[in-house]
């Protein structure tokens, strides 16, 4: 755990930024009818932003 977080701190933007890829994918899967599945629920879109915020506390306490 104390190498990933090691890692998280050299690159700190990357929680958010793979949040905010995720949301894009979700928003994009919302028009094309075949990645539907992605879309039910908006479980993916919910853990972009879970992953988001998350990221954006972890970068401000390393």
């Amino acid at each position: 755990m104390k190498n990933f977080l090691n890692r998280l701190a050299e690159i700190k933007g990357i929680l958010p930024l793979s949040g905010l890829v995720l949301v894009l994918i979700s928003l994009i899967a919302q028009f094309a009818p075949a990645p539907a599945f992605l879309t039910t629920g908006n479980w993916l879109l919910h853990v972009g932003v879970l992953i988001g915020l998350g990221g954006l506390l972890v970068a401000d306490a390393l």
